[in-house]
């Protein structure tokens, strides 16, 4: 596993993960983790290795775990402020960046249930956790730190 030019996800959007997807992703999940992992990311889009689904593990900071999300979207919440955080990225190696992010957001996606049904999830994420879900978001939306942020 290897990430992609970075050139190459700028402006792409992903598309929608659906339930006949999951078989052939499943795989993937834990070698995304660990690849992550190996980089001292903490996390990673399909779209960083080359897959242009909507799908990005990430570790949480609230639970300590790492996560899997399918088909994310995210929504500041009302009377959220934005600041700026300083952010690298796995395509983006040895460089850091200045970006506004939401201090509360509201996030929607998919999760697998152990029967291995995608199921639909809703919640108000906020600190690290909530910043690296953004970011991750992103990536599925054909944005990243370098098109969104500042070089510092």
């Amino acid at each position: 596993m290897e990430i992609v030019n970075s050139n190459l996800i700028e402006n792409i959007r992903t598309q929608k993960v659906n339930q006949e997807d999951v078989p052939s992703l499943r795989p993937l999940i834990e070698d995304m983790v660990n690849f992550a992992k190996s980089k001292n990311g903490v996390g990673l889009s399909a779209i960083q290795i080359g897959l242009s689904y909507r799908l990005f593990v990430a570790y949480d900071f609230d639970k300590n775990v790492w996560k899997v999300y399918f088909n994310s979207v995210y929504c500041p919440i009302s009377g959220s402020s934005q600041f700026a955080a300083m952010e690298g990225c796995l395509s983006y190696p040895g460089k850091t960046y200045l970006i506004n992010r939401y201090d509360k957001v509201l996030i929607q996606w998919d999760e697998l249930t152990s029967e291995g049904i995608l199921s639909s999830k809703t919640k108000i994420f906020y600190g690290r956790t909530g910043q690296i879900l953004q970011h991750e978001i992103d990536h599925q939306d054909g944005i990243t730190i370098a098109t969104k942020g500042k070089l510092i």
